[in-house]
């Protein structure tokens, strides 16, 4: 059961999923530079890094992905399967809209086999429909998806490879609270063992 941390921004949320045993931190150079990203993996060992791409690999990225050297990339949405290093995980991004069913997921995975990993962004819909999405999946396409839900919604999701949850921002709140996701990585780890 894969475990990943989405939009890292800080040392405190690194270290945090580092320590309840993600497998993954995903950073977007949006949210946070390059050299705090290098700051970050200095402190935090275990987790491959990875790095969010919004469009796909673009010519500008090519220099950053050299540069940060990450595990793993995640690209959004809309982005395209240019230039995909050879050497590192691929997660493709999917948002589902109202109305997208298990055929919908179906499609976009036979139309991404160079994807490791397809991560399903549920935030924001309730479980019922998250699972009424998945169920007509078969097992082998269940396999290769991650959720990345709200930590309230882990319950009665089976045979997924995965979940992805979102790091609290420090910025906006403050101070940085993970009782939701203390919560949320309990159930998992009394599910499944890591």
């Amino acid at each position: 059961m894969l475990l990943l941390a989405d939009k890292i921004t800080n040392l405190t949320a690194a270290r945090y999923f580092a320590a309840r045993g993600a497998s993954w931190l995903f950073f977007d150079q949006a949210l946070i530079s390059v050299p705090q990203i290098h700051a970050i993996r200095e402190w935090v060992e275990g987790p491959k890094v990875g790095l969010y791409l919004p469009l796909g690999v673009q010519d500008a990225d090519r220099d950053l992905l050299e540069n940060l050297g990450p595990d793993g990339i995640m690209i959004g949405h809309f982005g395209e399967a240019h230039y995909l290093p050879e050497s590192v995980t691929v997660f493709k991004e999917w948002r589902l809209e109202p109305g997208d069913d298990q055929n919908t997921i179906a499609e976009w995975i036979a139309d991404w086999p160079q994807a490791n990993h397809h991560l399903i962004r549920c935030e924001g819909r309730s479980i019922q429909d998250v699972q009424v999405d998945l169920e007509g999946l078969s097992e082998n396409l269940r396999s290769l998806l991650i959720l990345s839900i709200n930590p309230q919604m882990l319950d009665d999701i089976s045979g997924i490879s995965g979940y992805c949850l979102i790091a609290p921002n420090e910025e906006v709140v403050g101070l940085l609270s993970f009782d939701a996701i203390d919560e949320a990585i309990d159930r998992i780890e009394d599910k499944i063992a890591f």
